[in-house]
């Protein structure tokens, strides 16, 4: 018997005994089973032949018979190989092997397990002469990396070396192979089992009342009379532990928080099941990993041109709102709205996916069209796939919006405001006072521009008392008329004053624009303070 074979039976003996004494710290045995297409090629002295491989890998094994993670198979190749030298122009190898490995986690549903292989080949030369057979003892290296697309089921990468010996030289062939793997769970002998399953890989313990636990069900066979459930993290450190006597409940939920009642961090943890019966016997099992996110999705908010005059004359028509994730290929779902004063929504977007750029013409969802030298507030809210929602505000702005109606044009501006039963724009808060000013200047500089036009200014003023029609008329009659005359001439007087000639311009007071709308309905109570210019030759 060649010396490299006694060594490889030796070591290979010494790996099978070693963890016999680890054999209480055993997860669930499960049964593998493994198929596999492969490609590879041989290098160095492959009695004189190379080229390139193509054949198939039918394997199985037991996991965590003695320790966790622990590999324990068998496995078969058939490979052809296409040549083309003086030796021969192809050859059939057959590959038979036992192999042990140990599992390593990787990021979530990712496991890489290392192996090593013995066994022996066979590899049939067709050449002139006929088609001798060899027989070589043969060991190998590879590493199976497994994807869990499934409790049971996973899709592998294995990238493999194969050496074998042959008289006084030693052979290397490289190969690589995609498949499956299959797994069952294998009951003990005493009958004691347990496994683990989650609801949702994915939770977020913020509070929201979203996935804000992950929730772990547990199932056992046998008798157990005490169990154990520790969460750990992606070091393998207890973060959570539960424990109780007689089996196992159902189900816990695990909101995120510690033994110490403090919330781990986001990322990644297991969760394990120990269950011990009367004889001391133990099952173990171990859960999918599961990943806590509690960061908000991260994106940009941009909208352009920051002013817009969405009145028909092709000269900035159009608000275009851009939202840009960051977050990458997240699954995330988004929804844009615009407010107006009243921080009512007048325009909204959604969607499951990062949009293309909102081309907005500026009508609400009911089809009216913005208000004139109005600021509005674009929102946009975007969510993950865990509940966390980032909100981000821009501010847009109209322009004065002059509509043609017949041979009049009209301004609509409900953005001068003046203090309660007050004709003084210049009164209150300063900010308002200062936006007062502002819009009075940009009516001056859009009313030059029509110096043949008569404008009107009419003034309109809201309910505040009254809720019957007598009361409300007598209100408008008594004091919203009068009102409203004093505001639309303090208006006129402004306009006069920064160079708007008198002789052109007149003021009209209209009282309620619409003595229907309820004292309370604050947004039409803003709208009904507003001012409206008339422009007629």
């Amino acid at each position: 018997m060649k010396s490299p074979f006694v060594s490889c039976i030796v070591f290979f003996l010494v790996l099978a005994l070693i963890p016999g004494a680890l054999t209480l710290s055993a997860a669930e045995s499960q049964l593998v089973l493994t198929g596999d297409v492969l490609c590879g090629m041989p290098i160095g002295d492959y009695a004189g032949v190379s080229g390139v491989s193509i054949g198939g890998d039918v394997g199985f094994g037991i996991t965590n018979a003695f320790m966790d993670r622990l590999y324990l198979g068998v496995a078969g190749e058939y490979g052809y190989i296409f040549a083309d030298n003086d030796v021969t122009d192809s050859m059939s190898r057959l590959f038979a092997r036992a192999l042990v490995g140990f599992g390593f986690p990787l990021r979530d549903d990712w496991i890489i397990t290392p192996r090593l292989g013995l066994g022996a080949q066979g590899h049939f030369l067709k050449a002139p002469d006929g088609s001798p057979v060899f027989w070589d003892i043969c060991a190998s290296v590879d590493a199976r990396i497994q994807w869990a697309i499934h409790p049971y089921w996973s899709l592998d990468v294995t990238p493999r070396a194969l050496f074998f010996f042959e008289d006084e030289t030693v052979g290397v062939f490289l190969s690589g192979s995609l498949g499956v793997t299959r797994r069952f769970n294998i009951r003990r002998a005493n009958g004691l089992g347990a496994s683990v399953s989650l609801d949702d890989p994915l939770f977020s313990p913020n509070g929201d009342g979203f996935k804000d636990a992950v929730s772990l069900r547990f199932s056992t066979t046998g008798s157990p009379t005490s169990w154990v459930v520790s969460i750990q993290d992606t070091s393998g450190k207890t973060v959570k532990t539960y424990a109780g006597t007689g089996s196992v409940m159902e189900s816990i939920a695990w909101d995120g928080t510690s033994d110490s009642g403090k919330r781990c961090p986001d990322g990644s943890y297991t969760a394990h099941l120990t269950v011990i019966n009367k004889t001391g016997a133990k099952a173990n099992a171990s859960s999918l990993p599961f990943v806590c996110d509690t960061i908000a999705p991260r994106f940009d908010l941009s909208v352009a041109p920051a002013i817009f005059s969405p009145d028909g004359d092709g000269v900035q028509d159009k608000a275009t709102i851009n939202l840009a994730v960051l977050t990458g290929n997240e699954d995330i779902s988004w929804k844009i709205s615009v407010l107006d004063r009243a921080a009512s929504t007048i325009s909204t977007w959604d969607g499951t996916k990062p949009p293309k750029p909102i081309v907005w013409d500026g009508k609400t969802d009911e089809g009216e069209l913005v208000l004139s030298a109005e600021v509005y507030s674009v929102v946009a809210e975007v969510a993950d796939a865990a509940g966390n929602v980032g909100t981000k505000r821009a501010t847009l702005r109209t322009d004065l919006i002059i509509l043609r109606q017949g041979k009049k044009l009209k301004i609509v501006v409900p953005s001068i405001l003046f203090a309660g039963e007050s004709s003084d724009y210049r009164a209150g808060d300063k900010a308002q006072v200062a936006r007062n000013l502002e819009v009075i200047d940009m009516l001056v500089e859009a009313l030059s521009k029509f110096p043949e036009y008569r404008i009107t200014v009419e003034g309109f003023a809201a309910h505040v008392t009254g809720t019957d029609a007598k009361s409300r008329t007598l209100e408008n009659k008594t004091e919203l008329l009068p009102l409203s005359q004093s505001r639309a001439d303090a208006i006129r007087a402004a306009l006069v004053e920064r160079g708007i000639p008198a002789r052109n311009i007149k003021a009209v007071g209209r009282g309620s624009a619409d003595p229907l709308v309820p004292v309370d309905d604050k947004v039409n109570q803003w709208k009904n303070r507003r001012v409206e210019f008339i422009l007629e030759k």
